[in-house]
């Protein structure tokens, strides 16, 4: 069982890095460009109940963001790693429907993220803090719960656990 599990996560990994680098740039509506990685992460972090799983998505995830951003290594690792740490750890605590956590979670966690993002890059936004929260962090959380719908769907059929 073990080892389908791992085959079912490599090759949803495989997938969703396939996604991400061949259609996310295309994707893109205005300033905001979907997240795939981010939202794999965190519905990694709903649906798996092994730490270890979890905490290996989030790293590939965050080091898969760090090489497309092309603006240094670490920056996304760290906040994949802390929302998907987030997510695991209030995940049964908060709402009782899985759907509506994911959504709230992945718009809260993407805004968080997207802020510690700029923080350390602030350097290399252009323009106004307003105007960049609003046309891009803002934009792309909306965009990211979409994607996570998605997501969320795809991965309660290939995760469900039987009774």
């Amino acid at each position: 069982m073990k080892l389908v599990k791992n085959i079912k996560y490599i090759l949803s990994v495989l997938f969703a890095l396939l996604i991400d680098f061949t259609m996310a740039k295309y994707l893109k509506i205005g300033g905001a460009m979907p997240q795939l990685m981010f939202c794999f992460c965190i519905m990694c972090a709903v649906f798996e109940r092994e730490f270890s799983y979890v905490c290996a998505a989030a790293i590939a995830a965050g080091a898969t963001a760090d090489m497309l951003s092309g603006h240094g290594f670490g920056t996304y690792t760290l906040t994949f790693c802390l929302s998907a740490l987030v997510t695991f750890a209030v995940r049964d605590k908060t709402f009782s429907s899985k759907a509506l956590f994911s959504a709230v979670d992945v718009f809260v966690l993407t805004v968080l993220s997207q802020l510690i993002y700029y923080l350390f890059h602030i350097n290399d936004a252009a323009g106004s803090f307003w105007r960049l929260f609003t046309s891009v962090i803002l934009s792309s959380a909306l965009y990211n719960c979409v994607v996570c719908m998605i997501f969320f769907r795809a991965m309660r059929c290939l995760f469900a656990e039987r009774r």
